[in-house]
């Protein structure tokens, strides 16, 4: 029987990549055109390689001569180092430029992940969509951003499948089966929907790529509907990207935006084993930076193999921090610091860290440490200084960081060294470290399993959870997207699978499951904060259709928090703190108006008077009691208030 499973399930994948056809038969250069002093075929893969910014005077192809693309699934498996390719598709031949010279839609592969899967206009346009956007441009070539979600981020050196599919003016890029882009292209100057295949070498530094099973799939034909404005009705327009630099004469800049360049020595890149003044707290200095910030560094560590890396990095008042274009830590606050072992994430040469900081209140500032241990016995430290740049949340108009503080100094002091000295003292880890099964008591008939321990670094905090209708737990990472988990049969030892949902939301801190929907109660940026529904695709097992129900503004840890199912199953009870502003048109509230606490009962009166006031006659200092009673209902706590829809 089980023969007989394989054999259907065997059958099934051949007739489904029948329609499928190789573009390359892995041995020559058979249907392909392009220079042969630079693409060569090795080790059963296309193989293009340049020695240097001298081997090229314009970027060069190599081209498809099977026929024109018109709509189509390209799929192919590609690696680079060195510089940065593209595939070309939908492009024409610019002889006027040079021999082996075309211009088009290209999908990017760049080390740089926002570049790596994008839409670049070779020869036309620039960038038209970066890797984690989704974008509509409209007859006059503008730009609207309708979803946005996080980048795609892998080590393009490596073996890695891309896919582009391309069906009337609707693009869509794909890294090991991950969007990264899709595009609507309504533009007059933008739209291309023929033309050729091509592969990339790109001028400028020395480079070798290659590619093989590269196979196409023809789709039936897609007419361009009329631009409707409704694709844009509640988009926003792109911040501008930097453009690649083009043209003959610009090898020495395209080496130094590809990290080429080695950077001059700095102070700010020496060992040191203990706190010190050198470390500095930045900011961006943005007017637009009040609520967040974006910072970054580049640093090369040369080609001595590294033996042990760690990061530290807290934050005023929290901050996701990328290597390489790789998350690898999130930290919560200030007063928590998170370090991550990053050894396996470094890289002989260049390297870039990059964090995405939140701020809560007056106070901002980030500050970080990397302490590297070299095979070779010598020891480097890269740490926040005015060497860093930043920008401004949603920009890249990257400028000098702004120092705000030293470390060690009021009123963050030497948060670092305290932190390690509470770890010795037995204080709470910030690790991943997780309590034990056997350290829960369980009533009689009752036992415990460890299903899943979240790793951190890779999925963040979970902080929300609801059940689907199939018995699988849908999670949310404070600071990140949604995952889902399908629990394996009790006692079966098995490990529970993990997979990261495509909805495009972040920083729910309710979720529920209910009405073949699920509601995400959002309570940190960059969404706007309130209740969100998202529709279930039953086809694609993904929740799509997101819809924004109503704005809850509220943050921090007492502001929009948990959803629940009424008992008669018609109504969502929504629970939140009083840092939350309560809404307009609410069904039912158990509180009285104003939700929002007040900084004094009183506030007419003197303050004195008004401390006096709020006392109990127990002599202890109570909030004003704003919840109250509706029926027999109980009425909920003074932290924890809750209203129905």
């Amino acid at each position: 029987m089980k023969s007989l499973v394989a054999l259907l399930s065997l059958v099934t994948l051949l007739h489904a990549e029948d329609d499928f056809k190789p573009l390359f038969n892995g041995r020559d250069l058979t249907g392909w055109d392009g220079n042969p002093e630079l693409w060569s075929v090795e080790d059963g893969a296309l193989t293009g390689k340049t020695k240097g910014p001298e081997s090229l005077k314009y970027n060069q192809f190599l081209i498809w001569r099977g026929g024109v693309l018109k709509n189509f699934e390209l799929r192919a498996k590609i690696k680079q180092a060195g510089n940065n390719t593209g595939i070309q598709y939908r492009s024409r031949e610019f002889p006027e430029v040079g021999k082996w010279s075309v211009g088009g839609y290209q999908c990017d592969i760049h080390p740089a992940a926002p570049n790596n899967g994008m839409v670049y206009g070779e020869k036309w346009g620039g960038i038209l969509v970066q890797n984690g956007q989704s974008v509509v441009i409209d007859p006059d070539g503008k730009k609207w951003l309708t979803a946005k979600r996080e980048p795609v981020a892998v080590d393009i050196a490596e073996w890695h499948d891309y896919t582009i599919i391309a069906q009337g003016n609707h693009l869509v890029h794909k890294i090991d089966g991950q969007v990264t882009i899709d595009l609507l292209d309504f533009g007059a100057k933008t739209q291309r929907l023929e033309g050729i295949l091509a592969f990339q070498l790109h001028r400028g530094p020395a480079m070798t790529v290659q590619i093989k099973d590269v196979m196409l799939k023809e789709l039936p034909d897609a007419p361009v509907p009329a631009f409707d404005k409704s694709l844009i009705a509640n988009a926003k327009p792109v911040e501008k990207a930097d453009a690649k630099p083009k043209g003959i004469g610009k090898a020495k800049a395209e080496a130094r935006r590809l990290g080429d360049v080695p950077p001059a020595a700095s102070s700010a890149e020496s060992i040191k084993s203990a706190g010190s003044p050198e470390w500095k707290w930045l900011w961006s200095d943005s007017p637009a930076s009040k609520s967040a910030a974006r910072l970054k560094k580049a640093f090369d560590l040369g080609n001595t193999a590294v033996k042990d890396a760690t990061l530290r990095v807290t934050c005023d008042n929290g901050a996701e921090v990328f290597l390489n274009g790789e998350s690898v830590l999130v930290n919560p606050d200030w007063q928590r610091p998170t370090q991550a072992n990053v050894t396996k994430k470094l890289r002989a040469g260049k390297n870039e860290l990059r964090a995405e900081a939140t701020n809560k209140g007056s106070a901002a500032g980030f500050i970080a440490v990397l302490e590297v241990k070299f095979a070779d016995g010598t020891e480097r430290t890269i740490f926040t200084d005015a060497s860093w740049s930043a920008a401004a949340p949603g920009t890249d108009d990257w400028k000098p960081a702004k120092v705000v503080n030293e470390y060690g100094k009021r009123p963050y002091g030497e948060i670092f060294d305290k932190s390690q000295a509470d770890k010795r003292k037995g204080a709470q880890s910030t690790s991943d470290e997780v309590i034990q099964p056997s350290d829960i008591r369980a009533l009689p008939g009752f036992k415990v399993e460890l299903i899943h321990k979240v790793p951190k670094t890779e999925e963040g905090s979970w902080v929300s959870m609801t059940v689907d209708d199939q018995g699988r737990l849908i999670a949310s990472d404070q600071y990140g997207g949604l995952y889902r988990l399908t629990v394996p049969p009790v006692g079966s030892g098995d490990k529970a699978q993990i997979e990261r949902l495509t909805a495009e939301i972040s920083g729910a801190h309710g979720l529920l499951y209910a009405f073949d929907s699920l509601y995400v109660m959002v309570n940190e940026k960059p969404n706007p904060p309130g209740l969100y529904r998202f529709r279930h695709n039953k086809s694609t097992d993904q929740f799509e259709e997101k819809t924004y129900l109503r704005e809850i503004r509220g943050t921090g840890e007492h502001g929009n928090h948990s959803l629940t199912l009424s008992h008669d199953g018609k109504s969502i009870y929504i629970a939140c703190g009083n840092g939350t502003v309560q809404p307009e048109h609410v069904e039912h509230t158990r509180l009285a108006r104003p939700f929002r606490d007040p900084p004094c009962a009183f506030p007419s009166r003197p303050r004195s008077r008004c401390s006096r006031s709020r006392r109990s006659r127990s002599g202890r200092a109570s909030r004003p009691r704003t919840a109250r009673r509706v029926g027999s209902a109980r009425r909920p706590s003074r932290r924890t208030r809750a209203r129905r829809w």
